[in-house]
């Protein structure tokens, strides 16, 4: 955050709107982050980053460690902040699932994009 010390602060509604959009209704915003499961863990560092309004994010298998439920939840956010003007850079290792608009590899240490076809 100081880095973006001067950008407006999330109050304590915006954080719990936040928090249930991705399924952590029982997460009390003075919960030890230490203390929660992996994927709510994983949850709450998306949350912190998503309520900076970052105006790029990058996204490094941000959905690991979820399981469909909540990764649907989290995607829902990350649309709606694509929507609002953020550029969203994700990796992935695992098959295409269909939420990416261009898709990328890396070939001989050059980015290349795969057709939209394949």
């Amino acid at each position: 955050y100081k880095v973006r010390q001067n950008s407006h602060v999330p109050n304590q509604g915006e954080m719990r709107e936040v928090l249930d959009a991705l399924l952590l209704e029982d997460v009390d915003l003075e919960h030890n982050a230490h203390k929660l499961s992996g994927g709510q863990q994983a949850r709450i560092a998306f949350a912190r980053n998503y309520l900076t309004k970052p105006k790029v994010m990058l996204l490094d298998e941000v959905d690991a460690s979820l399981d469909s439920k909540s990764a649907d939840a989290l995607w829902e956010l990350v649309d709606r902040a694509a929507r609002k003007g953020a550029s969203v850079l994700r990796i992935r290792h695992k098959d295409d699932d269909g939420r990416g608009y261009r898709r990328f590899y890396i070939n001989n240490a050059k980015l290349e994009e795969l057709d939209r076809h394949e």
